[in-house]
């Protein structure tokens, strides 16, 4: 996993969470400040999300989540 994650790669690991998610929630989510971890750069013709790795790894795991997690494996902590 490099610095930035694609969107593609981000919404991977949302979904390997238990997050049903498509790309267009995706980066309205990311704009509107819900996915606290990135930014959305808007262009002419095509908008493109930034995602740096650490900080999409920080924010799962405060909610519990895990980057690193297998779609086999339970991944959601219990947390009270």
């Amino acid at each position: 996993m490099g610095l930035l994650l694609t969107q593609d790669e981000a919404i991977n690991i949302l979904r390997r969470n238990g997050v049903s998610i498509s790309p267009d929630f995706f980066k309205r989510g990311v704009d509107q400040g819900v996915f606290p971890f990135g930014k959305i750069i808007h262009g002419e013709n095509q908008d493109k999300p930034i995602i740096p790795a650490k900080k999409m790894a920080e924010w799962l795991k405060e909610i519990g989540g895990d980057i690193n997690a297998n779609s086999n494996e339970l991944i959601w902590s219990e947390q009270e």
